[in-house]
């Protein structure tokens, strides 16, 4: 007898079940459900037409005939929401929420998807950044200061001109540069935190802010302080 046909417990069927499906990542979410019907020994649901569904899933699970499809979320394709809650375009974690409202749920998908989409159409990787950040839903295809602005954490401003930014690095540390006579000078920190805390730049009376309604105002920003794209890139490699 093999070690799958001895496994005759409800529970211990489950837990295959779960080993086999990334966790019930990869089940659909009605067998999900009968999965916890049957882990809980729920009274009111775990009837023999219940029981019988088990037995047919884990059988397919176990000799690996169980395919799982993809259920877009309220039918908008490349939208799937995980077990978590967590809602996916084309498979990355964007967003997380739920409503009691099914309605106000499916209008909220429905606006994250068009998002989705025209940041594909602009050029703009899609990430849970930039779906909600409106700078990049005002920015134009393949704008100049794109680049810069995906690793941007913060500008310092003084007199409404840049004094100074911080950038985030692939390596997961930061960057902070500022201009000393007409020369840029930069400064590496462990992250985006300690370089706002530890460098020189960010006098007392100049402002921080990460946070701006347009493309077209950070850019102009970054301008004013002499932060462009061809002056900056070449730092943040």
């Amino acid at each position: 007898m093999s070690a799958v046909a001895s496994l005759t417990s409800p529970i211990e069927r489950a837990i295959l079940i779960l080993q086999r499906t990334q966790d019930g990542d990869h089940l659909a979410l009605k067998h999900l459900y009968l999965l916890q019907c049957i882990i809980n020994a729920d009274p009111f649901t775990l009837t023999s037409a219940n029981e019988a569904a088990f037995d047919d899933l884990f059988q397919q699970v176990s000799d690996g005939s169980y395919v799982y499809q993809k259920q877009w979320m309220y039918g908008i394709e490349n939208l799937t929401r995980n077990h978590q809650g967590y809602i996916l375009w084309r498979g990355k974690v964007i967003e997380h929420y739920s409503f009691n409202d099914t309605d106000r749920e499916r209008a909220a998908a429905e606006e994250l998807a068009a998002r989705c989409r025209f940041l594909e159409q602009q050029g703009i990787p899609v990430s849970s950044r930039t779906t909600t950040d409106p700078v990049y839903s005002t920015a134009p295809a393949n704008g100049p200061y794109l680049p810069l602005l995906y690793q941007l954490y913060t500008i310092a401003r003084e007199n409404d001109k840049a004094v100074g930014a911080i950038f985030n690095l692939t390596t997961g540390q930061a960057r902070a540069m500022h201009f000393a006579d007409g020369q840029l000078v930069c400064a590496d920190f462990e992250d985006a935190f300690e370089a706002y805390h530890g460098c020189g730049f960010i006098r007392q009376n100049a402002t921080c802010s990460g946070a701006f309604d347009t493309y077209a105002e950070v850019a102009a920003l970054l301008t004013s302080g002499g932060f462009t794209p061809e002056g900056v890139l070449p730092f943040l490699v």
